[in-house]
């Protein structure tokens, strides 16, 4: 027989996975472009501008002329919005520069 100790203890590590799992989840669909696109536009037309872009910069003490210059960069079009192809390219260049095992965020 099984002491409660064990059971309770097994319980709990199986808990654990699990939530750990739905969260590991939850973070790779918040890094799918199109979650992050969408989580920017915010007048919701397919596409980010500077504006919706400075407004959701996580880091609110990167510089206004940092984020400026992101935005430019990943606009190729010159359009003044990024598009979900911009976007995805974007990130892959990051990926790519980054690592795959980086911790670091884009801002």
């Amino acid at each position: 027989m099984i002491s409660k100790t064990v059971r309770v203890s097994f319980i709990i590590v199986v808990m654990f996975g699990y939530f750990t799992s739905q969260a590991q989840q939850e973070r790779k669909r918040e890094l799918h472009p199109e979650t992050i696109l969408s989580k920017m536009d915010t007048d919701e037309n397919g596409t980010v501008s500077l504006d919706e872009f400075k407004a959701t910069r996580r880091n609110k003490n990167l510089k206004v002329e940092v984020v400026e210059k992101r935005f430019k960069l990943m606009d190729e079009d010159a359009s003044g919005e990024v598009d979900l192809d911009e976007l995805k390219k974007a990130m892959k260049h990051m990926k790519r520069h980054r690592g795959p095992h980086s911790n670091s965020r884009a801002h």
